[in-house]
């Protein structure tokens, strides 16, 4: 389907591989994200307020709670876009390139 040099550029440069990364970091940065504001930052918030520690009211000032299921959706966000992400290189470099990547 595609120019026998477009498949040479895509292979050689490893553009496809690049591309999985971008995607594959921006999904694990929201889930990072996630894990922080839903179990770091209220587990921090309680260690303050147990400390009592008056010069860092203005951090522990509002309500910080653990949240699990934006955790979770994050979680299986990344999970579904691994799989996805996987699928579509096998089918572009095998169907698409005529490209084996066993």
């Amino acid at each position: 389907m595609f120019s026998k040099d477009f498949n040479k550029f895509l292979v050689d440069n490893k553009i496809v591989g690049s591309m999985v990364g971008v995607v594959i970091a921006i999904v694990l940065g929201d889930l990072i994200k996630s894990l922080i504001q839903g179990i770091i930052f209220p587990l921090l918030h309680l260690l303050l307020l147990k400390l009592k520690l008056t010069k860092v009211k203005k951090i522990v000032e509002g309500s910080h709670k653990f949240n699990f299921v934006n955790i979770l959706n994050s979680f299986l966000s990344f999970l579904l876009t691994l799989f996805v992400t996987y699928y579509f290189v096998l089918y572009f470099f095998n169907d698409l390139l005529d490209v084996n990547i066993d």
